[in-house]
């Protein structure tokens, strides 16, 4: 159910559209596929070392404790120093 159906029906509200009075900057770029864990996670460690090189910092996010802790070499590599799991 949309969200402003959802309103209208739960709530009795009604639901105003605000364009952004800024464009989107994002840019989409093109999927990576890897065909062995160890070059993803040789080019995840690139990347976290890449971006914190610049100064920013680095959240790196897995889907399970299990996963997390089968990425964290590369983290460590990078000097990554945080890192969470998603509740499954």
């Amino acid at each position: 159910m949309p969200a402003a159906e959802e309103f209208r029906e739960f709530y009795g509200l009604t639901t105003v559209v605000f364009p952004p009075n800024v464009g989107a900057n994002r840019v989409d770029e093109p999927d990576v596929v890897f065909t062995h864990r160890d070059a993803k996670l040789k080019a995840l460690a690139d990347e976290i070392a890449r971006v914190q090189a610049t100064g920013r910092p680095v959240l790196v996010g897995t889907a399970s404790v299990r996963s997390r802790r089968r990425s964290s070499a590369p983290s460590a590599i990078a000097g990554s120093s945080a890192a969470c799991s998603t509740p499954s």
